[in-house]
């Protein structure tokens, strides 16, 4: 039987799709907003769990920290070894430059992803202000890695808006 569906009229409603009485209320599926690339990565707003933070946080930026410093001494051991000049000395200097600018730039994603990670617990992100006191700071900086990793965050919204996790 073949069917045109171009012929039927308008006013027919196929019997397969119910209709919503008005008793029926519709839930959003997500109320937790995605995050984006760069509001994970560069902006101090936000909260992010456990998992977002170890997952897509930690993890990523030490695997880039391992691989950059890989390549640059993989390419350094290359430069060395075909002779010293000062092209190549220009070549590693320049190389070096490269380098400390994607490590600081890693380090601001380091200390944004820890940002994020106070607002999960219901603190301030200037608690990270704490780790620069000598000796002191060593100690609360290892109490904040195991809140960091293992403490919950809050349920629900708090201060600093609604957990992406």
């Amino acid at each position: 039987v073949e069917t045109n569906f171009a012929a039927t009229p308008a006013r027919i409603r196929p019997a397969a799709v119910p209709v919503l009485g008005a008793s029926m209320a519709i839930a959003p599926l997500d109320p937790k907003p995605p995050i984006s690339f760069w509001q994970l990565y560069f902006s101090p707003n936000g909260r992010i769990g456990r998992m977002t933070f170890f997952v897509k946080g930690i993890v990523p930026v030490l695997a880039l920290i391992g691989l950059s410093f890989y390549i640059l001494m993989t390419l350094a051991d290359s430069l060395n070894t075909s002779g010293s000049s000062g092209v190549i000395d220009g070549l590693m200097a320049i190389l070096t430059i490269i380098f400390f600018l994607g490590m600081l730039l890693l380090y601001w994603v380091i200390i944004i992803l820890f940002i994020k990670r106070f607002h999960d617990l219901g603190r301030s992100g200037w608690n990270i202000l704490w780790w620069l006191i000598p000796f002191a700071g060593q100690f609360i900086n290892l109490w904040n890695w195991i809140e960091f990793l293992f403490v919950k965050g809050t349920d629900g919204p708090n201060p600093f808006g609604i957990s992406a996790d």
